[in-house]
């Protein structure tokens, strides 16, 4: 708006658009209008706008991504972390599109896991972060049973990358692995 009334100065002093936008530069640097908005509004003032305010637009208002509406989105997440944008706009009436926005934009979340959590952690949780981290040098620092365990729990089941010669995917050598031999047609 301070932006138009420079114009609207300059337009009124007799400065040519291409004046007009070097003084807004230099008066605003990188937040100055873009050029074609520069001229545009200076046409505007030339064919006797007097007003600076913006035209009405048509459509719809955007009315979905209110305070209170961001609210209830928050609460519902709250509540509820695995809730899936679409349960969550048909729980609180408002469009899969408005929901999501809330989320990503307002609420800054972003889906790990089907699960909406925050993007950045605050300052409580990081130092909850490195206090756990420190816990757990310490009891590796002091005894070899965290290593065990950790080593117990890593060369079980899915967590074993290494194949045992008894493994079934062992029989038959390395052709076994490799699966079924690919023919050029």
């Amino acid at each position: 708006m301070e932006q138009r009334a420079a114009i609207k100065f300059c337009f009124k002093l007799k400065k040519t658009p291409s004046e007009t936008l070097e003084l807004l530069q230099a008066a605003y640097g990188n937040e100055c209008l873009s050029r074609s908005k520069v001229f545009e509004w200076y046409a505007r003032f030339k064919a006797g706008r007097e007003s600076l305010a913006d035209d009405p637009r048509e459509g719809r208002p955007s009315t979905s991504t209110t305070d209170a509406n961001i609210e209830r989105v928050r609460v519902a997440v709250a509540s509820n972390p695995r809730a899936t944008v679409k349960m969550l706009a048909a729980e609180l009436h408002i469009s899969e599109g408005s929901v999501h926005t809330i989320l990503t934009e307002k609420l800054g979340k972003s889906k790990i896991c089907a699960k909406f959590v925050p993007r950045f952690l605050t300052p409580e949780q990081n130092i909850r972060r490195v206090e756990a981290s420190e816990t757990l040098i310490e009891m590796a620092d002091s005894t070899q049973i965290f290593w065990i365990k950790l080593s117990q729990v890593t060369n079980h089941g899915v967590f074993s990358t290494i194949l045992q010669p008894n493994d079934s995917r062992w029989s038959g050598g390395v052709a076994a692995m490799r699966g079924r031999p690919k023919f050029a047609r």
